[in-house]
């Protein structure tokens, strides 16, 4: 676990490597907002050289770590405004992160690897509300 970052719309740390209801190692992150704390699931995409990598958010919404890789309709609904929000906070909880000396294991560098600062966010990863 790592310590809760402070944003204008809330709060985001990464949570760690868990074992989801799928019985399947997901590293996840958590954000705060609305009064809620919500997971998703982030992992590293090298570049084609091999080297560099960015973070994919493959999915959030979840209200416990544990649920993260349940299907799609377990996850709460995000309005546009709301998921800008997080979209931000993400990216720069990545920013912030990465930069530490010991960064969580989804943003860790290597002698030839670095993360690119580049935050790609999966179709799909959030479930919306129709405005």
């Amino acid at each position: 676990m790592y310590d809760w970052v402070e944003f204008e719309d809330g709060r985001a740390r990464f949570s760690g490597g868990i074992r989801g209801w799928d019985e399947l190692g997901h590293e996840t992150f958590c954000a705060e907002l609305n009064g809620g704390s919500w997971y998703g699931e982030a992992v590293q995409v090298f570049e084609p050289e091999g080297n560099s990598f960015s973070l994919e958010i493959l999915s959030f919404g979840y209200k416990e770590s544990g649920y993260v890789g349940m299907p799609v309709s377990t996850r709460a609904a995000y309005s546009a405004v709301d998921i800008e929000k997080i979209k931000t906070m993400v990216t720069r909880l990545a920013n912030i992160v990465s930069q530490c000396d010991h960064p969580p294991f989804v943003l860790s560098r290597g002698k030839t690897s670095r993360f690119t600062g580049k935050v790609v966010f999966q179709d799909g990863w959030i479930n919306t509300i129709a405005d």
